[in-house]
């Protein structure tokens, strides 16, 4: 705030002593909101130490509570001319954030000699763009070519150019693939192990760390069979179905997933041996035994065996570890009986 033989200045709502102010000394002086060009020019500058948002102009003093209102606790204030104090007064005023002319803010009609972020954005070359509620621009890069990169932002203005800090930017170009997928179908209870490729130009990570993998075995149903962590997975199919096998390796915080993979198992092929007394008096409880012998000596038994009497069913019993199955029956008639196990 200014009149003919005062100056006063707030920050964030706050009176600020002023010394040393001294008389225009005949010439105008183009002043610039935060920066002294004409200091720049001579190698001393008064550019202001902070950043600006709300900044108003008035021809005639203001009290400490017209100065805490128009701060409004940190959000300013927002309308035409009338929500100020002493509007009549109020020579320019400049908001700086309203970028995409928000109409519930200022704009150029509201106050004569005022402007907005959209009329004092500075020209942006290439693909930049200035982001709303943000002190800078946004640049999206796609043509960056796999390696390290050192990327630098410099802006220049007729005061002076200035050159960021240095970023680097990792580009990883990794692919990943499941090794070692049986080419045919595999029986049920052997092992398969699986491994992994993860190649690129970075494969062990641009900030020293290891690669981590993810794997998960999941069957026709959608069923999780299996998990792991390493690069390579074994697990056992433990019944006959279609499998399908997924991996995730992650990079530098980049995930790369493999294409996933199906291999089917099949049954395991057996013989079983049926052990029943040669002859048993009528009523006697008779024990019948079952071997199965896998024909794959790598796969795990297990399962069950049905016993018959003929077309009869007499019933079902479980194979232990061993490969033998028992069931007693004593509802067998006089008579001759054909008994089979399968």
């Amino acid at each position: 705030a200014y009149t003919s033989d005062n100056y006063q200045i707030f920050v964030n709502g706050k009176s600020l002593p002023l010394t040393n102010l001294g008389q225009n000394g005949g010439y105008t002086v183009q002043n610039r909101i935060g920066n002294d060009a004409f200091g720049s020019m001579f190698g001393f500058s008064n550019s202001y130490l902070g950043s600006i948002d709300d900044l108003l102009i008035y021809n005639t003093n203001i009290s400490d509570v017209d100065a805490a209102t128009i701060y409004n606790d940190g959000a300013g204030l927002r309308g035409d001319k009338s929500a100020y104090p002493a509007p009549d007064n109020l020579v320019a005023g400049y908001h700086f954030d309203d970028v995409n002319n928000d109409p519930t803010t200022t704009t150029l009609a509201d106050f004569a000699n005022s402007g907005n972020e959209t009329n004092n954005d500075g020209t942006l070359s290439g693909a930049f763009s200035w982001v709303p509620g943000f002190l800078g621009v946004s640049y999206t890069a796609t043509t960056l070519s796999a390696g390290t990169h050192t990327i630098t932002a410099a802006t220049g203005s007729p005061y002076g150019d200035t050159t960021s800090a240095p970023a680097t930017v990792h580009v990883l170009d990794i692919t990943a693939a499941i090794t070692g997928t049986p080419t045919g179908p595999v029986v049920e209870g052997t092992p398969i192990t699986l491994g992994s490729s993860v190649t690129g130009n970075s494969v062990t990570g641009n900030d020293g760390d290891p690669i981590t993998y993810a794997w998960s075995v999941t069957d026709s149903l959608g069923d999780a069979v299996a998990t792991g962590d390493g690069a390579s997975l074994t697990f056992t199919p433990m019944e006959a179905d279609t499998f399908i096998v997924s991996l995730t390796a992650t990079v530098d915080g980049l995930a790369c997933t493999a294409d996933a993979v199906h291999f089917d198992a099949a049954g395991v092929a057996t013989t079983t041996a049926l052990e029943a007394p040669a002859s048993e008096p009528l009523g006697t409880t008779v024990t019948l035994r079952a071997t199965v012998t896998p024909d794959n000596s790598i796969a795990a038994l297990g399962g069950s065996v049905d016993f018959r009497d003929g077309d009869a069913w007499l019933g079902t019993a479980a194979v232990d570890a061993s490969g033998v199955a028992t069931l007693a029956v004593n509802t067998l008639l006089l008579g001759t009986h054909a008994l089979t196990a399968d």
